[in-house]
C-alpha cells in the first residue's frame, strides 16, 4: 500500500509506501510550504488507511493544525501545560500494546492485520523546536519532553504507533539528539539552511541540494534509503476546503479522493 505526496517534473506521481507504522520527519524553513505538505500527508492517510490510523497533535503555533483538526481523535494540545501529561499518556498506551502484544504472542501489531482492533496511531508535532524550548515549561520538562521522543520513536513501530514531525531545524543542540533524529525512516527536506539540509539528508547534499528547490511546495523526499533522494511538488488546497476534507474523513470512511465531495451518511 502506498499513497500520492506529489509530483516530479515530468508530471511522475511521487509516492509513499505505507507499510509499517511510519517515523516521518519532515524538515523545512517558514514561507516553505511546510505546513501544507504536513495537512496533506495527514489528508492522505486518512484517505488511504480510513478506520485504520488516529491522529494526535500538537501545535505551539495554534493555529497550524486548526484545519485538519476535526481528524484527530481529540483536540490539538497547544497549551504548554498539557504537552507533558498527554506524552505520558500516550507513552502507556504504547507500552499497554506492546503487553498486549506480548500475551498473544505477536512480533509486533502489523498495521494490515491487526490495524482494525490496534489503529495505528501517529503523533504530530507542528514545530519541534518551539515545543522543546517553549519557555513556560522548566528546564525539567523541557529535557523530559526530549527524553520522551527518544523513547517514545525507538520502542512506537512494533506497537503500530507512529510520528510526523515538522520543524525548522533538526539540530541536536536545538531539538532532539542525533541518535533520536536517525529514527526517522522517511524524511522530507524544503527550502532551509545548507548546514540542517545537510544534517537531515545525512551528508547526500548532491543528491539532495535545496539551492535547486524553486519556491514553496517543492521537497525532496526518501524513505528508507537516504542514497536515494527524489524532488518533487506538493498540491496546494485552501483552508477552507482542508477543513472539509477532514471533516467528511471524520464521519465517513469512504474513499472519497482529493475531490472531497462526499454525501451526508446522516442524510435520507
Amino acid at each position: 500500500m502506498d499513497m500520492l505526496v506529489g509530483y516530479d517534473k515530468m508530471r511522475n506521481e511521487v509516492r509513499m509506501q505505507l507499510g509499517d507504522p511510519m517515523r516521518i520527519g519532515l524538515l523545512a524553513s517558514s514561507g516553505s510550504g511546510k505546513t501544507t505538505l504536513l495537512q496533506n500527508i495527514v489528508l492522505m492517510l486518512s484517505r488511504e488507511l480510513r478506520e485504520k490510523v488516529q491522529f494526535i497533535g500538537f501545535d505551539p503555533k495554534l493555529t497550524s493544525l486548526f484545519s485538519i483538526e476535526p481528524r484527530f481523535s481529540v483536540p490539538v494540545f497547544t497549551q504548554p501545560a498539557t504537552w507533558l501529561p498527554t506524552m505520558n499518556k500516550i507513552e502507556q498506551i504504547m507500552n499497554d500494546r506492546l503487553a498486549e502484544m506480548k500475551a498473544r504472542g505477536w512480533a509486533k501489531i502489523d498495521p494490515v492485520r491487526h490495524g482494525g482492533e490496534f489503529p495505528q496511531i501517529i503523533v504530530v508535532v507542528e514545530e519541534l523546536p518551539s515545543l522543546i524550548n517553549n519557555t513556560e515549561l522548566s528546564k525539567n520538562e523541557q529535557n523530559a519532553i526530549r527524553e520522551w521522543f527518544g523513547s517514545y520513536l525507538r520502542m512506537a513501530r512494533a506497537a503500530n504507533m507512529g510520528i510526523l514531525v515538522a520543524s525548522q531545524t533538526f539540530d541536536s543542540g536545538v531539538t532532539i539528539a542525533t541518535s533520536i533524529r536517525s529514527q526517522f525512516n522517511i524524511r522530507f527536506i524544503g527550502r532551509c539552511s545548507i548546514g540542517d539540509a545537510n544534517l537531515f539528508c545525512e551528508g547526500q547534499t548532491d543528491k539532495c541540494n535545496v539551492l535547486r528547490l524553486a519556491g514553496p511546495g517543492e521537497f525532496f523526499f526518501a524513505q528508507d534509503d537516504f542514497n536515494q533522494w527524489v524532488r518533487f511538488k506538493t498540491w496546494y488546497t485552501d483552508e477552507e476546503r482542508i477543513r472539509t476534507m477532514a471533516q467528511a474523513y471524520s464521519v465517513d470512511n469512504r474513499d472519497i479522493g482529493l475531490g472531497w465531495r462526499v454525501s451526508n451518511p446522516f442524510e435520507d
